[in-house]
């Protein structure tokens, strides 16, 4: 029964998905439009809650699938060093308008290509160091990544997100990965927390053979460390500016004069593609 209930969920976030996707559409386009700034103002609150309410959906989507056992994991090449510098450029952004500094400090032995999931790394980190920010209105973040363990093919690396934010009391940090539980019965209200942002995290984690814990002091801080295997990557042979050059010329003149045919079945779409 909790299977099926857990494949029932999934199916419906996804179709709830759609017609949402059309009315933060719509959105946009409308507020491109003449309006006042009454109206402008409510336009923007529909945007703000559709995209809150998108992230819930997106969020309770993954905890079933994970759940159910469908979530896809893929072994992958990639570049670490890259991955890093792109979830910390999107951070930055969260923090502009924040008397907040983020920081990295990342272990030089660390090879610059390892295979993994890159995209369920990135949604650690960004999941893990945006609940720093969010928690954190004036003060410092540190994300810390060093080798822990590594051979000639192998490597655990040790990651510690580290803030001086609200802190978490005695109470409540043993619930912190619980599914529906906020850290204080006020979080929902203040910050707008789904309550299964945590949990996701400790599963994707726990999928790629890893861990987490946390350790936090009310009113002080918070650090989350988890650890991570992978298995050290291949060095790939980067095109030459020359090579970059010709080839996106020769995709600009490739769609030149092309139609495009979309498929889509959802007539609220359909009218917002057109």
């Amino acid at each position: 029964l909790k299977s099926t209930g857990e494949h029932l969920v999934a199916m419906a976030s996804h179709e709830i998905r759609t017609p949402l996707n059309g009315i933060i559409g719509f959105t946009d386009l409308l507020k491109e439009s003449e309006l006042s700034e009454e109206q402008k103002q409510q336009v923007s609150a529909i945007q703000s809650a559709s995209y809150n309410l998108m992230d819930i959906i997106s969020e309770l989507m993954e905890y079933s699938k994970l759940s159910a056992g469908l979530e896809h994991f893929e072994a992958v090449n990639f570049n670490f060093y890259s991955l890093v510098r792109d979830v910390m450029y999107l951070c930055n952004i969260l923090i502009m308008d924040k008397d907040v500094k983020l920081e990295v400090d990342m272990d030089t032995k660390i090879p610059e290509m390892l295979v993994g999931d890159p995209s369920k790394l990135s949604q650690i980190l960004l999941n893990l160091i945006g609940n720093a920010i969010k928690f954190v209105n004036k003060g410092d973040i540190h994300l810390k990544i060093h080798a822990k363990k590594q051979n000639n093919k192998d490597i655990v690396l040790d990651f510690a997100i580290i803030d001086t934010g609200i802190g978490i009391s005695e109470n409540n940090i043993e619930h912190i990965f619980d599914a529906f539980r906020q850290a204080e019965n006020d979080t929902f209200k203040k910050y707008g927390c789904s309550g299964l942002g945590l949990n996701i995290v400790k599963q994707i984690i726990k999928n790629l053979n890893g861990n987490i814990n946390v350790s936090s002091k009310l009113g002080e801080g918070t650090t989350f460390n988890f650890e991570l295997p992978f298995v050290i990557g291949v060095e790939m042979l980067n095109e030459t500016e020359q090579e970059k050059k010709v080839t996106n010329t020769n995709r600009k003149d490739q769609v030149k004069g092309m139609q495009i045919l979309v498929f889509e079945d959802n007539l609220l779409n359909q009218k917002l593609i057109e």
